[in-house]
């Protein structure tokens, strides 16, 4: 705790384990790693792809070469 004093900065827990009863925690400015720590989540969000309801519609009258086509874009979307 002196140490992060004399630097100026925080003591943030990082980890806790129960089994051992003992912290993980690093010595850094709060306010930068919560900064930090927004932006990665909402590049990971923004990266998210959207899920995205597909349907493949078959007909009773469907031609061989087109049936193997379809399962052919079926297998695709799985």
């Amino acid at each position: 705790m002196e140490m992060a004093e004399e630097q100026g900065k925080d003591l943030v827990q990082m980890r806790y384990d129960q089994e051992t009863m003992t912290s993980t925690v690093k010595i850094l400015d709060y306010g930068k790693y919560m900064y930090l720590k927004q932006k990665e989540d909402r590049e990971k969000k923004k990266n998210q792809k959207p899920n995205v309801m597909k349907e493949l519609k078959l007909n009773y009258s469907i031609g061989e070469n087109d049936l193997a086509l379809k399962i052919k874009k079926a297998k695709e979307m799985l």
